[in-house]
């Protein structure tokens, strides 16, 4: 299985969707439709689905506006597709995730970590995707790929996805 974010998501269900990917040096990646379809018929062949973190589809149903059902319709109805739920084995994961964030970055009011949003949903997405036995995440996210990494799991993005 292939987990996905948004990103990944928007550009296999919207190929000409914006803003464009970037990779890591904030340069525009190439040929992105020739890249997903590559990945796609590599995962296929496989017989390798797609996990969709829940988080992600959320973040992708925002992104897609009005296409968004359109586009939960595809997904739920190909069996390519798996959305992940946020579920315990998740929670506990995100929960070790959260017990390792520095003490500097704790409000003293109430205790409470303070972490962005993007940080937040990267978070439950690798915690999702560990959850579920995955060791690679789709995406060109910056929170996500640091969260990727610092859990162990691998992060391509789509400036890495070959052409043939």
């Amino acid at each position: 299985m292939a987990v996905f974010d948004a990103r990944f998501l928007m550009r296999l269900l919207h190929p000409d969707s914006s803003p464009p990917p970037f990779d890591d040096a904030d340069l525009p990646v190439d040929r992105v439709r020739e890249r997903i379809d590559c990945l796609i018929r590599c995962l296929e062949a496989a017989g390798e689905k797609i996990v969709v973190p829940a988080p992600a589809l959320g973040e992708l149903l925002v992104l897609a506006d009005e296409s968004g059902p359109a586009y939960l319709g595809v997904m739920q109805q190909s069996s390519q597709f798996e959305i992940a739920p946020f579920g315990e084995r998740a929670a506990v994961e995100w929960a070790s995730m959260v017990r390792e964030i520095p003490a500097s970055a704790v409000d003293g009011c109430d205790g409470e970590a303070t972490v962005a949003l993007d940080t937040r949903l990267a978070m439950e997405i690798v915690a999702i995707a560990r959850a579920a036995g995955q060791e690679t995440i789709y995406t060109d996210d910056r929170a996500l790929k640091t969260a990727a990494d610092r859990r162990g799991l691998r992060s391509i993005g789509m400036h890495a996805l070959p052409l043939e």
